[in-house]
């Protein structure tokens, strides 16, 4: 990692800011040296369906009643907010990862399954979630495993 944070710019055309994850966009691109035998490249896409049903629990979770009522849902919303906060502070100063995104992914999913369980929405509704994002999954993994190489 620290030979990626010196040869790297802050930007390239395959970075990633944190607002464009909160929101299901960018890649992250990962390549391999070039003087292995057979270069390799990975896109890691953020999966918008995953992401949206995050932004939704955040959203939903953040109305100050809602919050008074349930401390764990105010510290899972703390976490949130401190998480993204930290991500914005080193957005313009150095290439921002894949595991940078999974805190703040993890906290707005478990604010959503908070909302999910007292809402009662029941398991097929999050049957058809999980269909659609393993639908988008299916459809963006051309554009992860096709990146060029050089």
């Amino acid at each position: 990692m620290e030979y990626d944070l010196s040869t790297m710019p802050p930007a390239d055309e395959f970075g990633s800011r944190p607002l464009e994850w909160l929101l299901g966009r960018g890649l992250l691109a990962y390549r391999s040296n070039v003087d292995v035998p057979r270069p390799w490249g990975i896109g890691l896409i953020p999966n918008v369906i995953v992401w949206l049903v995050a932004l939704a629990g955040v959203l939903a979770c953040a109305l100050p009643r809602r919050l008074r009522d349930n401390p764990l849902r105010a510290l899972l919303l703390g976490g949130w907010l401190v998480t993204m906060a930290a991500l914005l502070a080193v957005n313009g100063t150095r290439v921002l990862y894949l595991y940078h995104y999974f805190i703040p992914l993890l906290f707005g999913l478990a604010l959503a399954a908070q909302h999910w369980a007292e809402a009662r929405l029941g398991w097929k509704p999050a049957l058809a979630v999980a269909l659609l994002a393993g639908a988008y999954g299916a459809l963006r993994l051309p554009i992860a495993l096709g990146l060029p190489l050089s």
